[in-house]
């Protein structure tokens, strides 16, 4: 028995990690400017979409910088300044960006 994979075994494996789609990040980018004005726990809930997106892949994060979203994150801050869970969600999300390649 083979105790390896190639990487397009591994690739096409139903367990294997998939990556996030451009259409998809480009919905979290609109989702994020629009919950900016719907209310704190929308805009908590949308800012957490993409920090765990911004985890995936360095592609993922260059999408999210050209869609300008550090610059939606540093306005959802501003916007609800008393909410430190989204506090530290921004900041992860950011830090995760400025990691970018």
């Amino acid at each position: 028995p083979r105790c390896w994979m190639t990487a397009l075994e591994v690739a096409s494996s139903p367990s294997a990690p998939r990556r996030q789609p451009r259409d998809e990040n480009r919905r979290l980018v609109v989702r994020l400017r629009s919950s900016l004005t719907v209310g704190e726990q929308e805009c908590l809930a949308r800012c957490a979409d993409v920090e765990a997106a911004s985890l995936k892949s360095s592609a993922c994060q260059r999408q999210f910088l050209d869609g300008g979203v550090a610059g939606l994150l540093a306005a959802a801050m501003a916007a609800y300044p008393a909410c430190s869970e989204l506090q530290l969600i921004c900041c992860g999300a950011i830090a995760h960006l400025a990691m970018s390649p």
